[in-house]
């Protein structure tokens, strides 16, 4: 499917952040590549065209903040306590597709399917709908923004905790201020081969825009039990002879208070996936006990009465009893004294979960449930939630949520790279030669090959030019073997050797470096170089060598013949990387035969490599994940100048042939010409159309990557031509040449695949690594406000006890409390339950009610 990113749809997508307080974000799978706008129109723009920057990346995703965020956002998408605003929310419905999902046995088959069942369940009309590629992204409008994140929270939970209760499939959990969607018009790329656009289903949705509260009562009108148990439940706190009639008798030092009104929370609105709601239901089940949660808060057991339960508060009470569990047979604990830094009376009927809270967080659900949750899925949690028995815990796990959903990617990619074709090697006898050295050593052929070429490149000499009737170019051929670490790479290099032996007229006076290192730029240029003797234009006037012309050292091109070999052409990219370095653009010039080295003011120094006076070829080893930094410099071209070829190869046999011994060519003639002409005259005018084509512009552009293709074939042409003991290329030499050219490309290509894979790798590592950071900071500030909330709470009972005085408050912590007063005080102020008055610390009359 031909798809591409719709900045239209991704505009009109973001529009539901115009005018909000706060900034845009929008990024993918790195915490590196978010980045944040205005939410005026230029900043949605803006948003818009980094998105379409980030597609250039063809990544997994592109996706957007629900919510906006802080102006001072430094990195990543941020964390829940980052959101400012939100006018809309969205839920996230998985669809059975096996390509993008891990689990597909809970979901329902198709998208027409999805939305119809949705119509029926008779929860609030979304505004809207989106296909995300791989599910459904129902979407609710807001009439007016909200800024509030507890609010918004309360919103986003019921919502999902609604659907969660009628959706007979499996939904996401997608109830965190944190939370990210797929932008519309972005690439659902979780399947590389596949691409499916995320796009607005225009026939679907009311367009209605929804009031916070409107929207909170729609959700809870599928629910005409729970709202008939909420109205029946009112109506008996509102009697005051009913809570006088409930109330126990207690001792003086467990005095009873008045009841206050139940807090309700959308953790325990509806729905089994709740952790406070499986904990209701795992008591009435009896797979969870109170004392698993009073227990461990260091309360103590002291009878039954009937069903009931009473236990007694720790530090040591003189009352029977503090609070009592199980009435009516169900899930509740009320509380009757005040020392407890608990909801007190009948009115405040604890749920298992309120309960919990309260004990360990300061009465923070939301941190508790979330805590909860990360126990049940083996995360950084709370001594107290991870005391949870491993049961229930278990209940709560998400099976899918330590799954690597990182798609297997199909190809060449994840298996061996290519290799040339049966034909290519039966085609001639020096070919079957080549391939009969290697695997008598079990090496691949095609490195052999390749090895071979550039040897026979470097040998040659060094006026020796193929003519491809556009102009004479050099041989100088350098490839690239990619495998793993002990394929074989330097035995082949070896085996090239031995089948390529430099001939005398080479090797003679020093004149060739076979298998030389390279160090830098400016060692490549040093390969040629030496000392040699020349006159000075003085004779001796004297002495033994009277008369004799005098001679005198220097530095100077002594040689025309190299080979390089890098085993680990790592070393050499890593150099590429290194500031100033000049070794790429040195070896630009080289595959070319253009000038080498440089001009300095010390003759020691100075290394000047005429054009067109040297003969290389150049052979590099490498790990098939340590070549993605060479095509970080295909802008500068340095990788398109190599062949590529595997250093593997299937077709090498269990039983291997024997060895061959060295190939047998045929000498150059004396007086012989050097140009190797091209002699087809098809080839010759096939290479002057494309030549022309692209000079005028005319020419579609291919990949970059593939820029010097006709004169890498020309060069291979050539030398297969002498391999064959031609001076000439013909048309099956350039047939040959084309076949090599498109094996290196597919191999070329498989390695451009694997580095892509790899950065990805890399990316999702980093961005795992950036979320538990985040994630162990967050639980450390959970972990401070449940500690702040459970101490302000106490002081809320001890300024009820008649204590308004900061200081005796203070005093009446414990020791290792004490240190937090100041922030209790604040908290429980900024949360309205104190007030400060002349007299000192007063209960708000809310709270007092």
């Amino acid at each position: 499917m031909n798809v591409t990113f719709d900045r239209d749809a991704a505009r009109r997508d973001l529009e539901r952040f115009a005018g909000l307080p706060g900034r845009v974000s929008v990024g993918k799978f790195d915490p590196a590549r978010w980045r944040t706008f205005p939410t005026d129109a230029a900043g949605l723009d803006a948003a818009v065209d980094y998105a379409v920057e980030l597609d250039l990346d063809t990544p997994m995703g592109i996706f957007a903040r629900l919510a906006t965020v802080r102006d001072d956002l430094k990195r990543g998408r941020g964390l829940s306590e980052d959101s400012v605003a939100w006018r809309s929310f969205r839920l996230d419905l998985d669809l059975h597709d096996p390509a993008r999902h891990k689990t597909t046995e809970d979901l329902p088959p198709d998208a027409q399917t999805a939305l119809s069942r949705f119509a029926e369940l008779g929860l609030p009309e979304p505004t809207r709908w989106f296909h995300s590629g791989g599910g459904l992204y129902p979407e609710w409008q807001l009439v007016e923004p909200i800024t509030k994140r507890r609010q918004a929270e309360q919103l986003l939970e019921g919502l999902h905790i609604a659907v969660s209760a009628l959706w007979p499939w499996k939904v996401d959990t997608t109830s965190d201020a944190a939370r990210v969607f797929r932008l519309a018009g972005s690439l659902n790329r979780k399947v590389p081969e596949e691409p499916l656009p995320c796009r607005f289903l225009d026939d679907h949705g009311s367009g209605k825009d929804w009031t916070a509260q409107g929207l909170r009562e729609a959700i809870e009108a599928p629910f005409p039990e729970k709202a008939a148990e909420d109205s029946r439940e009112a109506d008996r706190r509102r009697t005051p002879a009913a809570i006088t009639a409930a109330a126990p008798a207690v001792s003086d030092t467990d005095q009873v208070r008045q009841p206050d009104p139940p807090r309700s929370s959308t953790l325990t609105a509806a729905g089994d996936r709740s952790p406070f709601a499986a904990m209701s239901a795992a008591m009435r089940e009896g797979s969870l006990a109170w004392r698993d949660l009073l227990e461990p808060a260091g309360y103590t057991f002291v009878r039954h009465e009937g069903e009931v339960e009473c236990w007694l508060r720790p530090g040591g009470a003189t009352s029977e009893y503090s609070l009592k569990v199980g009435h009516g047979g169900g899930a509740v604990a009320v509380v009757w004294s005040d020392a407890t830094g608990l909801p007190v009376g009948k009115g405040q009927q604890l749920s298992a979960g309120r309960l919990f809270a309260h004990l360990h967080y300061g009465g923070d659900e939301s941190t508790a449930a979330r805590d909860i949750l990360r126990a049940a899925n083996g995360r950084l949690s709370s001594p107290a939630a991870a005391g949870l028995p491993r049961t229930f815990l278990d209940q709560l796990a998400d099976p899918v949520a330590a799954v690597d959903e990182r798609p297997v990617r199909a190809g060449v990619s994840t298996g061996p790279l290519p290799n040339l074709p049966e034909e290519f090697w039966r085609s001639r006898p020096s070919l079957e030669h080549i391939r009969q050295a290697a695997h008598s050593r079990c090496v691949s052929a095609d490195l052999v090959l390749h090895a071979v070429l550039c040897r026979l490149a470097s040998q040659q000499h060094h006026d020796t030019r193929v003519d491809t009737g556009l102009g004479r170019a050099s041989l100088n051929t350098f490839a690239i073997g990619a495998g793993p670490s002990g394929a074989g790479k330097t035995t082949g290099v070896a085996v090239a050797a031995e089948l390529l032996p430099a001939p005398e007229s080479v090797t003679m006076a020093d004149g060739y470096r076979d298998g030389a290192p390279i160090g830098s730029g400016e060692g490549l240029a040093e390969l040629y170089m030496g000392t040699a003797e020349e006159d000075t234009g003085e004779v001796y006037k004297g002495g033994p060598h009277k008369g004799e012309p005098r001679k005198r050292t220097v530095r100077r091109q002594v040689r025309h013949n190299a080979l390089v070999f890098v085993d680990e052409g790592e070393a050499l990219f890593r150099m590429t990387e290194r500031k100033g370095a000049t070794i790429s653009a040195i070896l630009r010039s080289a595959w070319t035969g253009a000038v080498l080295g440089q001009s300095n003011a010390s003759a020691e120094t100075t290394r000047v490599i005429p054009a067109g006076s040297y003969s290389l070829g150049l052979v590099l080893g490498v790990q098939v994940d340590t070549v993605r930094p060479l095509f970080d410099d295909g802008a500068g071209g340095t990788p398109q100048r190599f062949l590529f070829a595997s250093a593997t190869d299937p077709a090498i046999p269990d039983d291997g042939p024997e060895e061959p011994g060295p190939l047998e060519l045929a000498p150059m003639r004396p007086g012989q010409d050097r140009t190797i002409p091209l002699v087809d005259p098809e080839i010759r005018r096939r290479l002057r159309a494309e030549h022309l084509a692209r000079h005028r512009g005319q020419a579609q552009h291919g990949d970059p990557l593939d820029a010097h293709r006709p004169l890498h074939i020309a060069k291979v042409a050539a030398l297969l031509a002498i391999l064959h003991g031609r001076r000439e290329v013909r048309d099956d030499d350039w047939t040959l040449a084309e076949q090599v050219w498109q094996t290196s490309v597919a191999v070329r290509t498989a390695l451009i695949e694997r580095g892509h894979d790899l950065e990805r790798e890399q990316g999702e590592k980093r961005t795992a690594a950036f979320v538990e950071r985040e994630e162990r900071a967050a639980f450390a500030r959970d972990q401070v406000g449940a500690k702040v909330a459970r101490i302000a709470a106490r002081l809320v009972a001890y300024v009820q006890d008649g204590e308004h005085d900061p200081r005796r408050l203070r005093k009446r912590l414990p020791s290792r409390d004490r240190g937090w007063h100041e922030q209790a005080v604040e908290h429980a102020i900024e949360r309205g339950w104190l007030t400060t008055t002349s007299a000192g610390l007063e209960v708000t009359e809310e709270r007092a009610a």
